[in-house]
């Protein structure tokens, strides 16, 4: 019996022991655990720390701020000095620089000082008076070429049918006929020479300046050459004598005088087709005298359009203000040969070839020595009337 409670003594001692060594592990890993959580509690509570005496330094500087005395020139900060001198003075540009700090804040280039305060609104517009050009390529047949000229089939003569019996013979009617049409594509250019020093300087984009006052003055140019041109360093016209649209004479029963059976004679002088789509053509000068024209049951020749958004008319059909087409003379009158007003389908009428648009070149050697930039600007362009029939103008004989 004693040795059977040695052994289970022993035993005991043994599951006591592992216990301990159990225990004493759980409460090592609980100290260090303990020990981490310490450390991550002192780090966050210094950074709190640091946070709340950040926080009351910046609450400190805005009470300072608020309860600051009346600003003045003395005790203001800069950037508010600066805003103060810039109302006082008006324009950037023009204001007295009155202190180097202040100068400083007002450097436009810094978007944090007074950049923010340029304003460049006056620079976005240049006054400009109106400039009047034809607007005949809107109406006309437009196509685009990549060779010198081009030729175009025309047909100038139908073909022809004829009735015959059922067992009579059959000869030769007449065929059609064709033609080429070549309309080569002339030079438009225009040049001016800018200083460096103007370019440098100028507050706003003087090449594209220049740029958009080229293409306006070749509209004018192309324009006038559409209408009048001789067709030899230019396009040609189409109310040239020779090769242009058809021509109406005016009723000569006051000499040089338009009446209203002018535009009648001139509305029914071509075909159904081509009145259809046909418009009118003609100096705004010419318009107040279409105004007042009445028909036979007192309406006018003139009417407004019908519908919102509707072009005015006369006689049914739309009209362009050509600022190139004859104007009337001083009485209302019009001079031997002069061309009033055109009518008809302009897109059969007139064909215009473009072969080169608008391009600006920039020379900065040529005139170098100068301090100059040359700048040339080019287009190449071509027109001529192409089915002669499909519109016609007007033609005094008045003397």
């Amino acid at each position: 019996m004693a040795l059977d409670e040695h052994t289970k003594a022993n035993e005991q001692h043994e599951e006591l022991a592992k216990l301990t060594h159990g225990l004493r592990e759980k409460l090592d890993e609980a100290k260090t655990e303990r020990a981490q959580h310490g450390e991550v509690t002192s780090e966050l509570r210094s950074t709190i720390t640091k946070m709340n005496d950040r926080m009351d330094t910046v609450e400190g500087q805005l009470a300072e701020y608020r309860n600051a005395p009346t600003t003045t020139e003395e005790n203001a900060p800069t950037g508010r000095k600066a805003f103060d001198e810039w109302l006082r003075a008006g324009t950037i540009n023009g204001m007295e620089r009155k202190s180097v700090e202040v100068h400083k804040a007002l450097d436009l280039a810094t978007a944090a000082g007074a950049g923010v305060l340029q304003d460049d609104a006056y620079l976005a517009d240049i006054m400009k008076t109106v400039v009047e050009f034809s607007p005949v390529r809107s109406v006309a047949r437009v196509i685009n070429i990549s060779t010198t000229a081009i030729d175009i089939p025309r047909r100038t003569q139908t073909a022809a049918a004829a009735w015959i019996g059922e067992t009579s013979t059959r000869t030769e009617t007449t065929n059609p006929n064709y033609e080429l049409v070549n309309i080569p594509a002339y030079e438009l250019y225009a040049r001016a020479d800018v200083s460096l020093q103007l370019l440098e300087d100028s507050e706003f984009n003087l090449e594209s300046e220049l740029a958009m006052e080229f293409g306006e003055q070749f509209g004018v140019a192309e324009g006038a050459a559409f209408v009048s041109g001789a067709g030899t360093a230019s396009p040609l016209g189409f109310v040239d004598d020779t090769d242009g649209i058809d021509s109406v004479a005016m009723n000569e029963a006051a000499a040089g005088t338009l009446q209203a059976e002018d535009l009648f004679d001139l509305f029914y002088g071509i075909k159904s087709a081509y009145a259809l789509r046909a418009v009118w053509m003609l100096n705004r000068s010419t318009l107040p005298l279409i105004r007042a024209f009445e028909t036979s049951a007192g309406g006018y020749i003139w009417s407004p359009g019908i519908a919102a958004g509707d072009p005015p008319n006369i006689l049914g059909r739309p009209y362009l203000e050509a600022t190139d087409v004859q104007a009337p003379l001083a009485a209302g009158t019009y001079g031997l040969a002069e061309k009033p007003i055109a009518f008809g389908d302009f897109r059969r009428a007139y064909t215009i070839a473009d072969r080169v648009a608008v391009q600006v070149q920039r020379d900065p050697y040529t005139l170098a020595a100068s301090g100059q930039v040359r700048f040339i600007a080019r287009k190449r362009v071509g027109g001529k009337p192409m089915i002669q029939e499909a519109a016609a103008y007007l033609l005094s004989a008045a003397t």
